[in-house]
Order: structure tokens, then C-alpha cells, then sequence
């Protein structure tokens, strides 16, 4: 029985050849092996492998037939021994060769009883003749394999070469024959039956200025020893235009390596091409692009006015155009690398560093505006938006200094325009005011001149409370114009909103319900009288807004204000722990244009007579002047809520002792010499006669010059007592003045207003005091009496009238 042969021909080539060998051996079994088969366990059935190697190898050795007639025999290797005992007595080898004398493989025979006699001479011969009939079929069967394998390939090869898209082109180098497939006609448009199957055709179609080259690699490659050839060139198409091919070539060669043949594949790569130089032309257009808008920049850079920079991550200018050279006069050299804190206005400092700092968080500067000062010692506004990058700031400042100056006289203008309005308003009220002031003057003197006195106390009455009304008119006028000196303390906010509940709820009426939450438990910095006033003023505004009754909700609070709150334009109030006073009623609110001016100076909605529309625009400059803010809002039919922020005080405010009782006229406890300095001669003649009145001996002075040079002639004087607005030489210089020489002297500084509006205790140095007109006589006498018996003290004193 025949051993299978997986997957090979050469078993079935010697199948009738092994019936023979089991006949003419009377075997049971017979097989054929090839020589390089390595599976010898399988030589005989049931024995092991090196029985198996044993027999072949000795039989391909010897080139012989191996006949064991007996495997138990004594001559027989001793691994024979396990084929016996397998039960295989007997077995034969016999060696096949081809036509070259190369081994093949074996024949093989085996039976289960010895064969004592062994072969006769005609069984060797038939062996013999087996084995070359062997051999023969074998070399048939290899061949008819080879042919199969070839007609496989050469279909395989058909069936690529039809459904590739490369032009596959097979050049017969010895007959300059050329074959092409179906793809140059697919590809190309070439009718295969129009191809002349020659070379010239084909470089006939190269570009013409691509063939050189092209025939010149070829040529290289086919006379050397190379391979492999690959090019690009253009391929003329059927319809005469040009296609981009990738062409690459493998060179067969014979036994002596000349070349013979050439298989080659034409890749189209028109398509890849295109996109190629459409990526190239589109490069090359964004390139000009960016070196157009590259161009542009610079011009903007060097041509615009707005002031540009780059900063490093330390604040340092590393790049700015000439723009900061044109508005600021400091050259490039002068401004890279430089600390440009050291340009800024003092007082803008503090605020450009909270901008910083919200830049080093990584947020940007929008409209930001500071002073900064210029090479000629000017300063110049400038309004910034810097936009932080990584560890890089970009600056972009624009000059509004002139700007400004025009914002400035324009509201000039306005103020001029609001001038004319005053003579409605304020003109209208003091008239009213002199009215009463000098009727009931005249009608004194009148009943003086009568010798009448019944009735003088009555008119006094009334031309003081007109005289009062003025005064308090004029300290209105004063405080919005920021020339009112204020009297800032610790103020307790809630008492004081507590205490005035019930004047407010008075001044409400009854149709209007009055709601107090008090949760501001820390003092505020600002001016006791100011703040009622303003108070009392919202509270009008808001009972004159609810005319069919409603609710006013006054509701004070500790809040604090971030810096990120505070760094824009808009909101100037610097960042801090404040007071809250929020005022809002339920009345018929305002329409946006009339909430866009409502601090404007002599706006009302009132009708004429009825208010001058300094109310709110008082509270503004008030409030600013303490340094805190004032916010509004409102919607028509929805009310309007004012939010008062006042600057929180340290430690704990004063507590507040009732007045004292009038006394009398403080008379001189001796002789004192006084200088009254006054440019007003009916002012300077009251002080003078009550203080004379009083037993002090006066010199007068009608302005500062006079009074310097009698202070500077080496008169003595006990106390000078002083106007602040003085022409020429002012109060405080008067005062300097007279100090040089008495360094205790007590001063007493009169004042309508004050040229700076700061608080009073910045104006007064030790020994000195301050009385604002109009003045009562006996306040003034008491002031006097005071600091001449405390004359040894010089701790400043602040008077509220």
C-alpha cells in the first residue's frame, strides 16, 4: 500500500510501479519516499526512524538495491532488532536517480516473514528496471508540474495586467519587441492595434524635453548591472496632452548578464501632480499674502499714531513702533528696557498696578487711562488695552489728551449753558431769600426811626431765617463744586440713619411707608451734616416720585470691592472695604436718557420754582469728595434705588454729646492784642466791633500783604484771625508768615470756602482752627475765648456750625 504524499505529484507517478513491487517481492506493502522527505518514521510502518534513515541512506550510499532478508538475523545492525520486534522481518531499499545521477528518493518493500534466500538475479533486474521507470515518470510528472505552475502564473499575470491601471510594458531587448496591456489604452487613449511594438514608439510619446534624460538612465541601467530602473516623465496621451507618469522597470538578464528583457509599469500620477502644484500655487499665494499683510502691518506699525508695543513677562518694553516716539518724545533706545512707572503720574500709580496685576492673572486690560509724562516734562493722557499672551503683553495706547482738552471745554460750554439756567433756579431762591432778608431790615429801621420796638423781634426772626436758608443754599452750591471743606470723622452709620428715622417718616407722610434694616455695624469716614442733608435730600426726591403713596427702604451694609471691580474708567472708586447706603422707593422711576443725567448740575424734572436740580449732583460731589462712589438705578414704573459707598472707618467712632446750652458772650480775660485780616470791609468791620466789644484790642488789615508787613515789623499779637481766600498773599501764607517769628501763636482761619477741598484736619496744623461764614456772633466770640485760654496747646480744632 502506498504511503500518501500530501499536496505532491510524485506519489501518483510511481502508484502502478509500486503493484509491480509488491508482486515481484510477494509483499504486503510497498512505498515510494522522496530523497528529501525528512518524515523517515513513516519509511516502514510500526518502526522507528532510524530504521527508516538507516535503509534510505544505505541505499542512496551504495546506489544500489538494500535487500534485509532477516531483521533478527545476527548481521543486522542492532536497530533492525526493533523492526523485528515490530513484527517486519523483511525489507528492500531501492535507490532512484534522474538523468544527472541526483538522488530522488526510494523505493521501499516490506513483509512480516524473512526471506532466507533473499533476490533472485531476476528480481534485481526488475528492481533495476523499476527504479529507471521510476525515474522517468518522475521527470515527466516534474515536468508536466513545472508547466502547470507556469500556465498558473502566466494567468495570474494576464488577470493583474488586465485590471491594473499601470500600463505594463514588456520589452524584448534582443528583438526590440515591445508588448503593452490593455491599460495603455484605459489610461492613455492608445489603441492597442495603433501601437507600434517597438521602443521608438514608446520614447516617441516622452515629452521632448524629458526623453534625454529618460534615455539616458535607460541606457545606463541596461549596459550596467543594475536591475531595477525607475524615472518621471510626461507621457503624450492619444488626444496630445500630457500626462505625469511614475515609470518603473525590472531588467532580466541571461546566464552572462546581458540584458534581455525589461518589464516595466507606467503610473499616472497626473491627478497627484495637479494637487501637488495646487498645494504649491496655494503656498505660494498665502505666501504673498502674509507678506503683503506682513507689509501692511509694518506700515500700520510705523504710519499709525496709536502707540504699540510688546512687553516681556517682567513689564520691560522689548518691541514698540515710532508712534511712542511722536506722542511721549522718548526715542526707542531711551524707552526698551526701561521702568516706564517711573513716567507715570503719581497719582495714577497706584491704580496701573492693580491693572497689572489683573494682567499677571492672565486677564485683559480693556480702556484703561493714565497720565504719563513726556521728554519735555508735559503729561500726556493715554488710554490703553493690553491683551497678556503666554509671558508676552501686547500695548496698544492712543493719546487723548487733546481729546480731553476738547471734552473739557466742551463741558466748559456746558457748565456756561448751565450758568444760565442757574438764573432761573438759584437767582429765582436768593431773590426770594434778599426779599425777606431786606424787607425786614427796612421795616426795622422804620420802627427804630418810629421809635417802635414791639415788633423788631419779629422781623430779626425773619430776616435770620432767610439768611439761614441762603447760607444753606450756598454750602449746596460749595459742596457740588468740590470747594466746601468737609469735617471728616468716623461717622456711625446705622445710629445715624436710626436717628433720622423719624424726621424721615415726618418728611414722608402718611401715604408712604418707611422700612430701616440696619446691617452696617462698622463706622464710615465722611461728614456727619453732609450725609443728613443728603439723606433727607433722596428722601424728598423719593416722597416727590411716589405721589400715590408707596415705600422708601433704606437698608445700610458692609460691602468690599475687588480690585477686578474697580480697574475700568467708568467706576473711579478705588478698591476697599465700604459702607452701603442703599435708598429705594417703589415711585415712577426714570426713562434711561433722563437716569443719564441725573447728576448733571441744575437738571430737574421739577417744575421751574420748585427745585434747583442740585440735589443729587450735591450727594455726587459729596460723596466723591469722601471718597467713596454713588450708583443709581432705575425703570420707569419700577422705582429707583441710589447706593451710597462710603470708605470704612478704623476703630470705633465718637460718641455723639448733645449740644451745649447757649452761653453768654465770652468777654477778654485781659488785654489781648488780636489782627483781624479780612478783605471784606462790612465782615472785617463786624469782627473788629464785637471783638472790641469784648474788651480785645484789634488791628485791622484788609488783605495778606498788609497783614505781612505788620506781622514782620516785630508787633506782638496774641492771635491772628484770618480770611482763607485773601488776594494776593492767602490766610495760610499770612499765617506761615506770622509763625516765623511767634512759632505758638493761635490761628483762626474764616472761609467761604476752601480752594482745595480737602478735610479740614489736612488744612490745620497745631494752634490753628476754623470758622466757615455766615458765623453767630457768640460762636465766634467762644472760638476766641477758647484758644486764647488754651493758648499753650496746639492741637488742631475743627468747628461745625
Amino acid at each position: 500500500m502506498p504511503l500518501p504524499q500530501a499536496g505532491s505529484a510524485d506519489g501518483t507517478a510511481v502508484d502502478d510501479l509500486l503493484v509491480l513491487l509488491r508482486a515481484l517481492c510477494a509483499t504486503a506493502h510497498a512505498w515510494w519516499r522522496p530523497a528529501d522527505d525528512a518524515q523517515d518514521v513513516w519509511c516502514v510502518p510500526g518502526v522507528l526512524a532510524a530504521f527508516g534513515a538507516w535503509l534510505r541512506a544505505s541505499a542512496l550510499e551504495r546506489r544500489e538495491a538494500i535487500v534485509i532478508d532477516d531483521t533478527s538475523g545476527a548481521s543486522c545492525p542492532g536497530s533492525l532488532a526493533e523492526a523485528a520486534s515490530a513484527g517486519w522481518r523483511f525489507a528492500l531499499a531501492v535507490p532512484v536517480f534522474d538523468a544527472s545521477g541526483a538522488a530522488l528518493g526510494c523505493l521501499y518493500a516490506a513483509a512480516a516473514e524473512p526471506r532466507p534466500a533473499g533476490l533472485t538475479d531476476a528480481q534485481r533486474s526488475a528492481l533495476d528496471a523499476l527504479a529507471r521507470q521510476a525515474s522517468l515518470r518522475l521527470a515527466k510528472a516534474e515536468a508536466q508540474s513545472a508547466r502547470t505552475a507556469l500556465a498558473d502564473a502566466e494567468e495570474r499575470l494576464r488577470l493583474v495586467v488586465r485590471v491594473t491601471k499601470d500600463a505594463i510594458r514588456d520589452w524584448d531587448l534582443r528583438s526590440d519587441h515591445v508588448q503593452w496591456n490593455e491599460a495603455l489604452q484605459q489610461a492613455y487613449g492608445h489603441r492597442l492595434a495603433d501601437v507600434a511594438p517597438q521602443g521608438a514608439w514608446w520614447f516617441d510619446h516622452i515629452h521632448p524635453d524629458d526623453r534625454e534624460r529618460i534615455e539616458r538612465g535607460l541606457r545606463a541601467v541596461i549596459d550596467g548591472t543594475a536591475t531595477e530602473w525607475t524615472g518621471e516623465y510626461r507621457f503624450r496621451r492619444h488626444d496630445g496632452t500630457y500626462a505625469d507618469v511614475k515609470d518603473r522597470g525590472s531588467v532580466v538578464r541571461d546566464s552572462q548578464g546581458r540584458a534581455v528583457r525589461m518589464i516595466g509599469a507606467m503610473l499616472d500620477q497626473s491627478e497627484i501632480r495637479m494637487l501637488v502644484r495646487d498645494t504649491e500655487a496655494r503656498a505660494q499665494q498665502l505666501a504673498a499674502t502674509v507678506a503683503d499683510r506682513t507689509s501692511e502691518r509694518d506700515r500700520l506699525w510705523r504710519s499709525t499714531n496709536e502707540m504699540m508695543a510688546t512687553a516681556g513677562p517682567h513689564g520691560y518694553l522689548t518691541q514698540i513702533n515710532p508712534a511712542w516716539e511722536r506722542v511721549l518724545g522718548w526715542s526707542e533706545v531711551e524707552w526698551l528696557g526701561r521702568d516706564g512707572f517711573v513716567l507715570l503720574d503719581p497719582a495714577d500709580r497706584e491704580a496701573t498696578r492693580r491693572a497689572a496685576s489683573q494682567l499677571k492673572q492672565g486677564r485683559p486690560v480693556r480702556n484703561f487711562v493714565n497720565r504719563m509724562r513726556t521728554a519735555s516734562g508735559q503729561m500726556r493722557t493715554i488710554m490703553w488695552d493690553v491683551v497678556p499672551d503666554g509671558d508676552v503683553f501686547h500695548l496698544f495706547g492712543r493719546d487723548l489728551t487733546e481729546q480731553r482738552a476738547i471734552e473739557d471745554r466742551l463741558r466748559q460750554s456746558q457748565k456756561m449753558e448751565a450758568l444760565g439756567q442757574l438764573t432761573g433756579g438759584i437767582a429765582h431762591d436768593f431773590n426770594n431769600l434778599l426779599t425777606g432778608i431786606l424787607g425786614a431790615l427796612d421795616l426795622v429801621r422804620r420802627d427804630l426811626r418810629n421809635g417802635r420796638s414791639d415788633r423788631l423781634e419779629r422781623y430779626m426772626e425773619a430776616a435770620g431765617a432767610s439768611a439761614q436758608r441762603a447760607a444753606g443754599l450756598t454750602h449746596r452750591l460749595l459742596t457740588f463744586s468740590r470747594r466746601q471743606s468737609l469735617d471728616v470723622q468716623a461717622v456711625e452709620v446705622d445710629r445715624l440713619v436710626g436717628g433720622m428715622s423719624e424726621l424721615l417718616r415726618r418728611t414722608l407722610g402718611e401715604t408712604i411707608e418707611l422700612a430701616v434694616v440696619l446691617r452696617a455695624p462698622r463706622p464710615a469716614r465722611t461728614d456727619v451734616n453732609q450725609l443728613e442733608s443728603a439723606l433727607l435730600n433722596l428722601a424728598i426726591n423719593a416722597r416727590d416720585a411716589m405721589p400715590d403713596g408707596g415705600r422708601l427702604t433704606i437698608r445700610t451694609s458692609l460691602v468690599a470691592l475687588d480690585p477686578a471691580e474697580t480697574v475700568t474708567p467708568a467706576d473711579d472708586v478705588p478698591p476697599g472695604e465700604f459702607v452701603a447706603i442703599e435708598v429705594s422707593d417703589t415711585g415712577i422711576g426714570m426713562t434711561p436718557d433722563v437716569l443719564a443725567k441725573v447728576f448733571d448740575p441744575f437738571f430737574t424734572t421739577k417744575p421751574e420754582g420748585q427745585g434747583t436740580g442740585l440735589g443729587l449732583s450735591m450727594i455726587y460731589g459729596f460723596i466723591n469728595q469722601s471718597g467713596g462712589h454713588v450708583r443709581i438705578a432705575s425703570s420707569v414704573g419700577q422705582g429707583t434705588t441710589v447706593r451710597l459707598l462710603l470708605p470704612r472707618a478704623g476703630g470705633t467712632p465718637p460718641t455723639n454729646a448733645p449740644d451745649p446750652d447757649p452761653e453768654p458772650l465770652a468777654t477778654a480775660t485781659a488785654p489781648h492784642r488780636v489782627l483781624v485780616v479780612e478783605d471784606d470791609p462790612a465782615v472785617r468791620m463786624l469782627v473788629a466791633d464785637v471783638l472790641d466789644s469784648l474788651g480785645y484790642q484789634i488791628v485791622e488789615a484788609s488783605d495778606g500783604r498788609s497783614a505781612a508787613k505788620l506781622l514782620q515789623s516785630g508787633a506782638w499779637f496774641d492771635l491772628l484771625i484770618s480770611d482763607m481766600g485773601l488776594p494776593g498773599l492767602n490766610g495760610r501764607q499770612v499765617a506761615e508768615i506770622a509763625r516765623q517769628s511767634m512759632p505758638t501763636l493761635p490761628v483762626l482761619f474764616v472761609t467761604g470756602y476752601a480752594e482745595q477741598a480737602t478735610p479740614r484736619t489736612e488744612i490745620l496744623a497745631p494752634g490753628m482752627r476754623m470758622i466757615v461764614k455766615p458765623f453767630a456772633i457768640d460762636t465766634l466770640a467762644s472760638i476766641v475765648h477758647d484758644m486764647l485760654a488754651h493758648r499753650g496747646g496746639l492741637d488742631p480744632g475743627v468747628d461745625r456750625l
